[in-house]
């Protein structure tokens, strides 16, 4: 199917083969797509961009407005109101399914209000069939904790089941020695993790070193670029010359690649499983659905009325850290970090391991 990829970062919600077309604006990720996708058009700035015919659009539209870090603004923020332009871009394009992702948050900012709004634009549009689903990247063999709820909104009634699918069972006997944390944090959980690292954050508009640090055997050091880039799933040999701080941020913009891989592959690969629902034939735009639900779902379909999967919880999460680290702890946190991340615990009274605190004091 030909597709076109918006906001395409470094391409993590792309399929195993180049689109036809995309549309993204930062400097260093169109030098990275011209490479990889030599014979695709760059659409430039989807809100001006140039209709191009298309089966399909994938898009993992700015979160700044929606995540829980962000501003809150939901739809109507400067960045994530782009939604709107993509879900345009896709009817002008004569697309039959629009495959999207944003944050968890999405769920519950402005008490589901936001949630509501995105189903209603995508049926206006004249995509009827819509599911979503949360995805974690540590059930795809990532020590990441990143969840994400992916969105496959079609015309055709089929292609939204197939992202219900078997997830393909992840297995490691490995035991970790490290650890992962926000050394940015300390006011509140530094979200201390065996054998995986909390979600990676963007660093902010500049090129800035990772919110997350690493603890193995007594030593502390900040995760670097090319250590974010593995956990995400992409090879680091296709961002040479990059500077650190940079790949941070596109890593942490990214979707990680076999999460995307998988939402991808929902366009061809068939649902053999066969589905039950917990909850269904219950209006989803009616006054008191808020109201009577308590909370839009985590996964789920809507043809008009909403219905609710049962889907199997994955029992083995990816907790093999230590893989994808370097192994270079020559540089560890520098004292400034070190001595502000412990004067936020001890004001905060935030939990920290006696034998981290015990090396941040040593650092500090």
């Amino acid at each position: 199917m030909e597709y076109i990829s918006c906001f395409s970062g470094i391409g993590g919600l792309d399929g195993d083969y180049p689109p036809i077309g995309y549309s993204e604006i930062d400097k260093t990720c169109l030098t990275y797509l011209n490479k990889i996708y030599p014979k695709s058009k760059n659409l430039g700035d989807i809100k001006f961009a140039d209709k191009m015919q298309c089966e399909v659009l994938t898009a993992g539209w700015p979160c700044q407005d929606i995540s829980i870090a962000g501003k809150g603004r939901g739809l109507v923020g400067e960045n994530s109101k782009l939604f709107y332009d993509m879900v345009n871009f896709a009817k002008k394009s004569n697309a039959h399914t629009v495959i999207a992702e944003n944050v968890k948050n999405i769920l519950r900012i402005d008490e589901g209000k936001v949630f509501k709004e995105i189903l209603k634009v995508f049926k206006d549009a004249g995509f009827n069939f819509c599911s979503w689903r949360t995805l974690n990247s540590r059930e795809f063999g990532l020590p990441h904790h990143r969840s994400r709820v992916f969105f496959i909104a079609s015309k055709k009634q089929d292609v939204p089941l197939n992202i219900f699918r078997k997830i393909k069972s992840y297995n490691s006997t490995k035991t970790s020695k490290s650890y992962g944390f926000y050394w940015t944090a300390g006011t509140h959980s530094i979200c201390y993790s065996k054998g995986y690292i909390p979600t990676l954050k963007l660093g902010g508009q500049f090129e800035t070193p990772s919110s997350i640090a690493i603890h193995m055997e007594g030593k502390i050091k900040v995760l670097s670029g090319i250590e974010s880039l593995k956990l995400q799933g992409f090879q680091p040999s296709n961002f040479l010359d990059i500077k650190n701080g940079k790949l941070v941020n596109l890593a942490g913009n990214a979707v990680s690649v076999p999460v995307g891989k998988f939402v991808f592959k929902s366009l061809f690969e068939k649902n053999n499983e066969k589905l039950t629902w917990s909850y269904q034939s219950r209006d989803m735009f009616q006054n008191d659905f808020l109201e009577s639900i308590e909370k839009n779902p985590i996964n789920g379909f809507f043809d008009g009325e909403l219905h609710i999967p049962n889907l199997e919880k994955t029992e083995n999460l990816a907790s093999n850290l230590d893989d994808f680290l370097d192994g270079d702890f020559s540089k560890e946190l520098s004292k400034r970090a070190s001595s502000g991340l412990l004067r936020r615990l001890n004001l905060s009274k935030t939990f920290c391991p006696d034998d981290l605190r015990i090396r941040l004091e040593e650092l500090a």
